[in-house]
């Protein structure tokens, strides 16, 4: 049962073949090709203001992921579509009234393990205007 190391160039060939050899007086062997999957990563995007009223394009980005989605831990808003690289969030009252919101794309390719993002959006309120008044 040994355990083998993955190499530099292993990584880079994307798989290596192990050859297990048995002698006892004949010679038997039986080679295995081991596929190596890059690693998954997700990026949100730098974290971003708008104001309240506005609507924000996400700018996320992937590599080696078959599958992704956009969520909104704790956040009432909505995207245009959560399964978009690029979707479109709304904030909701809640976000609004918190004042950020916290969103996350999370991508995966299986086997692999899932690799994910924050991007903090801050929500600026509006100005409010006092009264004008004529002399």
């Amino acid at each position: 049962n040994p355990i083998y190391t993955l190499g530099a160039n292993d990584i880079i060939n994307g798989s290596v073949s192990l050859v297990l050899t048995a002698d006892n007086s004949c010679a038997v062997s039986d080679t295995m090709v081991l596929t190596i999957t890059p690693a998954t990563t997700a990026n949100a995007g730098p974290d971003a203001t708008i104001c309240a009223g506005d609507t924000y394009a996400l700018n996320g980005s992937t590599n080696n992921s078959q599958v992704f989605i956009w969520m909104n831990p704790g956040g009432d808003g909505t995207f245009s579509n959560v399964s978009l690289i690029n979707p479109v969030y709304t904030p909701g009252i809640n976000d609004i009234a918190n004042g950020t919101v916290t969103l996350m794309l999370v991508s995966g390719a299986p086997p692999c393990s899932s690799a994910s993002d924050i991007l903090i959006l801050t929500i600026n309120p509006l100005p409010i205007l006092p009264p004008i008044s004529h002399n």
